[in-house]
């Protein structure tokens, strides 16, 4: 039993991050639990049969249960935690894996699992990828985390409007990345050019739908259309669409995953794509040869590839 017991980063880093345990987990017969993911699972029905705290105890117990038992895990078992050290003490082996630094477990040809122990294990880091495991077992990760009816429904009923052409999923990422990671935030100007640049070349019509977590977003073109949503909506929004970009983020890019759809990475505010620069999307995508080894590391650094 792998047991993640601290949540890091926001919803797309999360995804990946169990995901690639529920990869690890499936290539090694070894069950995962993820108490901090409860207050999500509804939308993901296919997890909550499967993969939760439910296989585990036995029966459906509530969600507080779920988040109790989370908060016991973080302040309990974590690294520095004299219950983790005395368990450790006095059965002689480890209980505990945290990724620190975080950088070498990015590279698709490491073996994250090398360092995991065996039987019981608590897990903290930002990210842990396996990117062999997850390309072999994609298909399985994207239904265990399709979206709930409900949800669906409602990204199926916007997305309903937008008849006789194709839509492209744009996610205008601000919020957080005004601090964390300024370079990634794009003027409205370059998104306009970018939508004008993919009208002008396009031999169909084409629908843009922006989802951000900025409110005043108002691009003033016919064929932009904004969707107002939770995070989850504006997920399965994206992923519904026929193309998808964004700055370099787990969101747009789990809404890539999850809908097997094409995805273009805006590295920088100099790119304006056509439809033939979207690509199927791939867990360890290359990144650019300009990018310097700085950037790439940020990029690793926060979980994108």
């Amino acid at each position: 039993m792998i047991i993640i017991n601290q949540n890091y980063g926001q919803l797309g880093n999360r995804l990946f991050l169990y995901a690639h345990f529920l990869a690890y987990g499936m290539e090694n017969n070894r069950k995962v639990l993820y108490p901090g993911f409860a207050d999500r699972t509804d939308f993901f029905p296919n997890l909550n049969k499967k993969f939760l705290i439910n296989q585990f105890i036995g029966y459906k117990c509530q969600k507080s249960l779920e988040n109790l038992l989370y908060i016991f895990f973080r302040r309990f078992f974590h690294n520095k935690s004299k219950a983790i050290r005395l368990l450790e003490h006095v059965s002689g082996r480890s209980f505990h894996m945290r990724l620190d630094p975080l950088q070498e477990f990015f590279y698709p040809e490491f073996d994250a699992s090398s360092k995991l122990p065996s039987g019981l294990c608590f897990f903290e880091g930002w990210a842990f990828r396996l990117h062999e495991a997850f390309r072999k077992h994609s298909q399985s990760i994207r239904s265990i985390f399709q979206f709930d009816d409900t949800t669906l429904e409602a990204a199926q009923h916007f997305l309903e409007k937008f008849q006789g052409g194709l839509t492209v999923g744009i996610h205008v990422r601000r919020g957080d990345y005004a601090s964390a990671a300024p370079q990634w935030v794009y003027s409205d100007d370059y998104w306009i050019d970018a939508i004008q640049k993919m009208k002008s070349t396009a031999k169909i019509k084409l629908n843009f739908i922006i989802v951000s977590d900025e409110k005043c977003l108002n691009y003033q073109i016919d064929e932009v259309h904004r969707f107002y949503g939770s995070d989850i909506l504006d997920l399965a929004v994206l992923s519904k669409c026929n193309y998808i970009m964004g700055p370099p983020s787990t969101f747009n890019r789990w809404a890539a995953f999850v809908g097997d759809k094409p995805h273009f990475c805006s590295w920088n505010s100099k790119e304006f794509p056509t439809l033939d620069c979207f690509q199927q999307f791939k867990m360890a995508s290359a990144t650019p040869l300009y990018l310097s080894k700085q950037e790439i590391e940020t990029v690793r650094w926060f979980g994108i590839i």
